[in-house]
């Protein structure tokens, strides 16, 4: 009878530590649903990157962040996956979202790439992004 009483105590004790480690992660953001950004092209750079009207700084108040894997998507259905990075921190012939130049200005790019080619898209062409894996570029 006491081991029965032991094993039901130590069941319950699991239970209410599991809870407790849900709410922390919860808590600590782990769980966050990440708004939808949408914007436009304003301009296709030399090399065909596209520059958007979303402002990095604007994504980073809604949790976006470097290193964060995101999906971005036209107006026309073309989408990709790639990360959030400051530079072209990617491999050649890969996607990136890049946050600097263009003022702060984000702009979907391929490294060594024309995304306005690739994706066939041009000034005023809309476009969401979403977050696919938080942090998921950073290793």
């Amino acid at each position: 009878m006491k081991k029965n009483r032991f094993t039901r105590l130590m069941n319950v004790l699991i239970a209410l530590s599991l809870g407790f480690v849900s709410c922390a992660s919860i808590k600590n953001g782990l769980a966050k649903n990440y708004e939808t950004v949408t914007g436009s092209v304003t301009a296709i750079e030399k090399y065909g990157h596209a520059v958007t009207d979303i402002l990095f700084e604007d994504m980073q108040k809604q949790g976006y962040e470097h290193g964060d894997v995101v999906t971005v998507m036209y107006d026309n259905g073309y989408s990709f996956s790639a990360p959030i990075t400051a530079n072209y921190d990617v491999d050649q012939g890969e996607f990136l979202v890049r946050t600097n130049y263009a003022d702060g200005f984000i702009a979907a790019c391929i490294n060594y790439g024309k995304m306005n080619e690739v994706a066939k898209i041009s000034v005023g062409s809309k476009l969401t992004i979403s977050m696919k894996e938080k942090a998921g570029y950073l290793a």
